[in-house]
């Protein structure tokens, strides 16, 4: 009984939280993987990308800017990190994709984002994954953060055989680092 009114109330928190952070975007709720590492809820690592890296959720003092939890991201030599929500988000030819995290630490990284076609409703096509420019260095005493703002263009191979996109959010982890994110945003904007 106690393990059930437990599973209740962490679903109720997790349901009322994510009405105000779909993306989960302060990794204030967490999800344990397959090995019990605590995770993101909605997010996962790519493992068709990444290489010689991980992720995993902290409480430790200094490793979260804000709520309770923060991500900390760590490659090695040769190695990357390719970290995707779950959340898709509509997007429409000329839109503006807004994207923000903070970051810490040390070695570089970038936001990305996953394209797919949705015209069927019951499967989605992927697409491509487009950057958003040139890899950020993380600041290794203070908090720094980084947004960014791009048009979304569907990518040539999709001209004139979609009509409809979505996309997932990537934080795209280079080699030989230790970064913790935190406060990840995204929302579109109308085309101008």
């Amino acid at each position: 009984m106690k393990k059930l009114l437990s599973f209740i109330f962490l679903t109720g928190a997790a349901l009322l939280y994510g009405a105000d952070d779909p993306f989960n975007g302060g990794f204030e709720v967490c999800t344990p993987d397959k090995t019990g590492t605590p995770l993101p809820h909605n997010w996962i690592s790519n493992r068709a990308v990444t290489r010689n890296g991980k992720a995993r959720l902290t409480r430790e003092s200094g490793c979260f800017r804000s709520g309770s939890f923060g991500l900390l991201t760590e490659t090695e030599e040769k190695g990357c990190l390719s970290f995707r929500s779950f959340k898709s988000v509509p997007c429409k030819p000329g839109e503006f994709i807004e994207m923000e995290i903070w970051a810490k630490g040390s070695g570089k990284y970038t936001l990305q984002y996953i394209i797919y076609a949705t015209d069927d409703p019951k499967r989605s096509v992927f697409l491509t994954t487009a950057g958003t420019g040139k890899p950020q260095t993380a600041s290794e005493d203070d908090w720094k953060k980084h947004a960014v703002k791009v048009k979304f263009v569907p990518p040539p191979k999709a001209k004139g055989k979609y009509s409809s996109f979505s996309i997932l959010p990537v934080i795209f982890v280079y080699e030989n680092a230790e970064i913790l994110f935190d406060d990840f945003a995204l929302k579109i904007t109308p085309a101008q």
